[in-house]
């Protein structure tokens, strides 16, 4: 017999996955620390192993274990080719728009302290590193993140609601990051990514979504990689001038899920909410998996405003 995946079982699954990636990051900083440039030297792999061991493997083994079925869970359908190439026109306009929002947070903290502009991965140098680092940002993360988020904790949610659990599924993408300068923006892009898979019953369009979305931020890298990066105060007036493109972007993006929606149309089954916005709130915070992720959350941003505050 077939069981279903429960939101207790996928809470428990997404606190799992945070501790982890938490204590996996810690170990590989402590032998950075004592073997020196480990961590630098293999970066990809490290990403990789996360992706895959820290991140996947939870996922599967619980529905594995627990003997759900992982065709209906994840969805296991075609989004259809109209749907795939709208979703692909969006990303980069989408792309935009997220890393407008994220704006927004690192205007705010730079008046607290230096925002570090360190990327977290290693630059790529020639086509030769772009092809590696694609497999490990675009790829991995693209098949990785999406059976987590987009199917285990999109389906786990949906008994409250198929639009509410787009919107939780997107809330817990961005916390997912522990990332306070890249909240907004995975959270929008979370949304969106569920709003794909919901309304063409596939998992591969969130799939195809975050590969877009990754893959334009590799390519963005390697083109601008001998560019100079300017460190100095976000002004207000580009600030400005980012949030007014973003704004436009978003418009764009609104346009063109209204022609996905019209392309989608009779794919999706939309179960309606029987209970208030409220009252889900209340129940998810309260759950005590998720109060373990906040109060982890919390630490660390209060880590982070340290940090950058000294």
């Amino acid at each position: 017999m077939e069981n279903k995946v429960t939101v207790t079982g996928a809470n428990k699954v997404f606190m799992l996955v945070l501790v982890i990636n938490i204590v996996f990051s810690f170990v590989t900083e402590l032998v950075d620390i004592a073997f020196g440039n480990i961590l630098d030297d293999n970066m990809l792999l490290i990403l990789m192993m996360i992706q895959f061991y820290c991140i996947l493997f939870p996922a599967l083994f619980y529905m594995i274990g627990n003997k759900i079925n992982i065709k209906d869970t994840l969805r296991f359908n075609s989004p259809g080719l109209l749907p795939s190439f709208l979703i692909i026109l969006i990303s980069a306009p989408a792309f935009y728009a997220a890393s407008a929002l994220n704006s927004i947070v690192f205007y705010i903290l730079q008046f607290i302290g230096r925002v570090p502009d360190d990327l977290p991965i290693p630059l790529p140098k020639n086509p030769g590193e772009v092809f590696v680092t694609l497999l490990v940002i675009a790829i991995a993360p693209a098949i990785c993140e999406e059976i987590l988020h987009r199917g285990l904790l999109l389906k786990a949610y949906e008994n409250r609601g198929t639009m509410k659990a787009v919107v939780i599924s997107g809330i817990m993408f961005g916390v997912f990051h522990f990332d306070i300068t890249n909240l907004l923006g995975p959270i929008l892009l979370g949304i969106l990514f569920g709003y794909y898979v919901v309304r063409t019953n596939s998992i591969f369009a969130g799939v195809i979504a975050h590969f877009m979305n990754n893959f334009l931020a590799t390519i963005l890298q390697y083109l601008l990689k001998d560019m100079e990066r300017d460190s100095s105060f976000y002004t207000l007036q580009d600030w400005g001038y980012t949030l007014l493109f973003g704004a436009i972007c978003a418009v764009f993006v609104f346009l063109l899920l209204i022609c996905f929606k019209f392309a989608t149309e009779g794919k999706c089954r939309i179960k309606e909410s029987r209970t208030t916005v409220l009252n889900d709130a209340i129940s998810i915070i309260s759950h005590w998996p998720i109060v373990v992720v906040i109060v982890l959350y919390i630490i660390f941003i209060g880590l982070y405003l340290i940090t950058i505050s000294l």
